[in-house]
């Protein structure tokens, strides 16, 4: 089992900006291929210049998918 993250607005079409999308949908995928909705996880993250930093965080946020 593994989890994938996506950006999207409505949880059927991944549209947003992986970095700035209000939140994140998390799918469990199994061996079969077949994909389950498992949380809607907030970005809780701000705009910063420091890009580096963001992407940091960003990846620590997801770092269960």
């Amino acid at each position: 089992m593994s989890k994938v993250a996506v950006a999207s607005t409505d949880g059927i079409t991944i549209n947003e900006h992986f970095g700035r999308t209000e939140e994140f949908w998390i799918y469990e995928s199994d061996e079969g291929g077949n994909y389950q909705f498992i949380e809607r996880r907030k970005n809780t993250l701000e705009e910063s210049k420091d890009h580096h930093a963001t992407t940091v965080q960003l990846l620590l946020m997801l770092k269960s998918c």
